[in-house]
């Protein structure tokens, strides 16, 4: 191969930073990113040994997870409707300083006599969680005004690389701050990492006029909402990329039979278990570094089916082949890359066929999927295991392809879907 070519084809394969380079304002958002998530990583791993730490039972794990769940759901939808309404960049401001104000609140209540009962931690970790719900919509709304058109696919592939990164190393690094300090410790980082991205937010230029343009700040909340629901309902892009994303949520990952994987291995090494849980997240993260080649798909919807069709083949084959931790690893890490470059397509035929006054709504119908999914898929993974580990693992992989089969036959437009232009403002009023 001619040395000449040698850079070229590491242009296409290798993360495309050309947002970053080309958008001021998405490189100051994408700092943010980086410090806001790696602190809220950090928070999870300190929440849950204080909880535990509690009274030694995994019980109070349980419920401070369970109370987030409820948090997690009603603030999607609470920040859908806002982020639609208000400013968007004054309310990411305004979320992390109250997200800081809970881990303050957090690191001053722990030792603290009376304040550190399990209430007290269900409590602050609720509004954690409700803040969280309600950046993340807002969040995602954000990122197409801050770059081109052209740059959309590259800068969803920096931000799903951006997750990948801080799944890694936020855990590693609270438990690391963990061992060798205390939980306040943790929760004093984490406050100043969310002041870091609240005047990483506040120096964005983008948006700093006010509203959305032509956002309806007067009518009823219920009436908005509604308007989001019915987009979402009355749309055959939409309704297909829910679709195909709820049957590989559900059925996909079968994280929940992990432990007993292996319990049911003896010949495993005593760290099979988390590197079941990390075979995915360095999948996820070796698909986004050489995923310059993603923002060059041009039938996006065939490139999401057949990554889910990959995705559901992978997870069907690791329950095939149980006997061997490293194959098992192996396809685990496939299935992650594949479910990574389907995230990115996903996310950007939403963002570019959403009317910019709908997008916080939708994306917070769709962080539903992704919030509750993934734990629907728990249950159903452990419900079908009492039939057999090897089979609930193949046949969840088998309903992922199943999935791909029913989006194709139902929706038979959205194989041939192409990259196409935003959607207009206009587009909005067949929502209303």
């Amino acid at each position: 191969m001619p040395a000449r070519r040698v850079p070229r084809l590491l242009s296409k394969v290798t993360l495309d930073l050309s947002p970053i380079r080309s958008s001021r304002d998405y490189r100051v958002f994408w700092i943010s990113q980086v410090a806001s998530l790696t602190g809220s990583q950090m928070t999870v791993v300190a929440l849950a040994a204080q909880a535990y730490l509690l009274r030694h039972n995994s019980l109070d794990v349980g419920i401070v997870s369970a109370a987030q769940l409820v948090a997690l759901v009603v603030g999607a939808f609470v920040g859908g409707h806002l982020g639609d309404r208000v400013n968007r960049r004054a309310m990411l401001v305004t979320l992390q300083v109250a997200q800081g104000a809970c881990m303050a609140a957090l690191a001053l209540g722990t030792g603290l006599s009376g304040l550190t009962g399990l209430s007290f931690l269900v409590v602050l970790a609720t509004a954690l969680a409700l803040c969280t719900a309600m950046d993340e919509p807002v969040r995602d709304s954000l990122v197409p005004s801050l770059l081109r058109d052209r740059d959309l696919e590259a800068g969803q592939v920096l931000n799903q690389t951006l997750f990948q990164i801080t799944s890694l190393a936020g855990p590693l690094v609270g438990g690391v701050v963990l061992s060798l300090w205390n939980v306040r410790a943790v929760y004093v980082a984490d406050a100043l990492t969310f002041t870091v991205a609240a005047v990483g937010y506040y120096l964005i230029r983008t948006g700093r006029g006010g509203n959305p343009r032509g956002a309806d700040t007067s009518g009823p909340a219920l009436r908005g909402l509604l308007s989001g629901v019915r987009f979402f309902l009355r749309h055959p892009l939409i309704q297909a990329i829910a679709v195909i994303d709820l049957f590989a949520m559900v059925f996909g990952m079968p994280r929940a039979l992990f432990p007993q994987m292996v319990t049911d291995h003896d010949g495993w090494p005593s760290g099979a278990l988390g590197l079941l849980f990390t075979a995915p997240a360095l999948g996820a993260l070796l698909a986004g570094a050489t995923g310059g080649w993603i923002g060059r798909v041009r039938r996006q919807g065939l490139g999401v089916m057949v990554s889910v069709a990959v995705w559901g083949l992978a997870i069907a084959a690791s329950g095939l082949v149980l006997n061997s931790l490293w194959a098992v690893l192996l396809l685990l890490l496939i299935a992650g890359a594949a479910d990574a470059v389907s995230a990115v397509l996903r996310v950007t035929m939403m963002q570019r066929h959403t009317p910019v006054l709908l997008r916080s709504r939708v994306n917070a119908l769709f962080l539903l999927f992704v919030v509750g999914g993934p734990r629907l898929g728990d249950i159903e993974a452990g419900a079908v295991a009492h039939w057999g580990l090897r089979l609930s693992i193949v046949s969840g992989g088998v309903l992922c392809v199943v999935g791909v089969v029913i989006t194709a036959v139902f929706w038979p437009g959205f194989a041939h879907y192409r990259r196409r232009t935003r959607a207009t403002d206009e587009d909005l009023q067949e929502a209303r």
